[in-house]
């Protein structure tokens, strides 16, 4: 039980550092590029995508550490796919 507990505590930290590492600027990034979109432009919005965002982040676990250690991609790949109406238009 003990582990179980060690491991949820750590998946739950993984989980708000990775909002906060990648989540955070690749919605800064998106604001700065469009200021009117459906989730960047509203706090409900970013709030709610957040909350998916850690959902995600728990569910895969151990995982984090790779999206970690390549931090400025997945903040590109992130950004443009939250773009990808205005960069195919």
């Amino acid at each position: 039980m003990d582990y179980l507990t060690i491991y949820i505590i750590l998946t739950l930290a993984g989980a708000a550092t990775c909002l906060w590492r990648i989540y955070m600027p690749a919605m800064e990034l998106v604001s700065m590029v469009e200021k009117h979109h459906i989730v960047a432009g509203s706090i409900y919005g970013t709030f709610i995508a957040g909350m998916v965002f850690f959902l995600m982040c728990t569910v895969l676990g151990p995982l984090m550490i790779f999206m970690l250690s390549r931090q400025r991609g997945f903040i590109k790949g992130f950004a443009r796919g939250m773009l990808e109406t205005k960069i195919n238009d």
